[in-house]
């Protein structure tokens, strides 16, 4: 019989388990999952004494392995892998474990053209209000809607998912033919820690980072998961070079980890899923009036270390060579008037 390990493990006691799967990702991150190519990633067993084990290690169908001891898995190109486990035992019919494995490679995922978009907030409007907004934006020649998925909204207690506000209003822009890019966050109440009741005036409960990044994590998995082909695009994050929209003060090194683990996590979900950086505030430099910490945020989003989950150079938005980084980074050193005049347009970077 042949036992999937790509959905959650719900393995009886004593049955074998392979290991990374979906649980050990949601648990601790997806890095274990996906990543780019070239890609290593150790398999391993729980519960497997008194069996033997025959691996394929890459999902080519082909034994090259023996033995119930932690496997290495190696994948030179990029694809979505099965890598798998056969076990026998006397007496017992054999098992066989498969686990999924993402592989990327270095090509932008493929986004749907369009000038036109709007922000809109079809989460919030009314219910009997989204057919008409629909109708106007699209005789207004609107083609896309950039649509907050607040995480607090969906996931208002740990793991307790509530996907009726969005199903119906996402069905509804589909079906009038307009693409949607998604905006993930708002922190919900229990993955922050934030007293809502000893909050200032004014600051909004949703704005404050996440205690553990595989929450965060966690709720991209699921929407990327739940919306993938109804949803054209997942920007992560909004303005968190913003004390309005992060608290309890912008972080950009923490910004990036969440970055990264969403990206991955997405990836996982939909490996044809196109991932954009959080907009930012203003021009995502300096224009003399920022907090100390919510400047130079697109230095960091682009020559930071942990933005090494988007490729091996290092650049979250396209592959570069080291000289082409040197000249972005002149061009943001620089600063000058063309740049601030291209804020709205420049701070929200593609990270494929």
């Amino acid at each position: 019989m042949s036992a999937g390990c790509s959905a959650s493990v719900e393995s009886p006691r004593g049955q074998p388990v392979l290991h990374p799967n979906i649980d050990d990702a949601l648990a601790s991150g997806f890095a274990s999952l996906v990543g780019r190519a070239p890609y290593t990633t150790q398999l391993w067993l729980d519960d497997a004494a008194g069996f033997t084990a025959r691996w394929d290690t890459d999902g080519d169908g082909t034994i090259d392995a023996a033995g119930v001891r932690p496997q290495t898995a190696r994948f030179t190109k990029p694809g979505v892998y099965e890598p798998s486990v056969t076990l026998s035992a006397h007496g017992r019919p054999d098992v066989t474990l498969r686990q999924r494995i993402v592989v990327l490679g270095d090509a932008p995922a493929r986004s749907d053209p369009g000038r036109y978009g709007v922000n809109e907030d079809l989460g919030w409007d009314p219910p009997a209000q989204i057919s008409s907004q629909i109708t106007l934006m699209k005789d207004a020649g609107v083609e896309w809607v950039r649509l907050p998925v607040r995480w607090q909204w969906l996931e208002p207690q740990r793991g307790g998912y509530m996907w009726e506000r969005y199903e119906s209003r996402i069905d509804e822009a589909n079906a009038g033919g307009l693409k949607l890019l998604a905006v993930l966050g708002g922190t919900p109440l229990w993955s922050s820690g934030v007293d809502r009741r000893a909050l200032p005036r004014g600051v909004d409960w949703d704005s404050f980072e996440p205690r553990e990044t595989r929450d965060f994590a966690a709720y991209v998995y699921r929407v990327v998961e739940r919306f993938s082909g109804r949803i054209s695009a997942y920007e992560l994050m909004n303005e968190p070079n913003s004390p309005v929209h992060w608290n309890p003060r912008p972080n950009s090194s923490r910004f990036i980890e969440l970055l990264c683990a969403g990206y991955l996590a997405a990836k996982y979900a939909d490996p044809n899923a196109v991932i954009v950086v959080g907009g930012l505030n203003g021009n995502g430099l300096s224009l003399g009036w920022e907090a100390p910490e919510s400047r130079n945020f697109l230095r960091a989003i682009y020559g930071g270390p942990g933005v090494r989950c988007f490729g091996r150079d290092g650049d979250p938005s396209i592959r570069a060579s080291d000289g082409e980084r040197r000249r972005r980074a002149a061009v943001v050193d620089r600063r000058d008037e063309t740049l601030h005049g291209r804020a709205g347009r420049s701070s929200r970077a593609l990270a494929h």
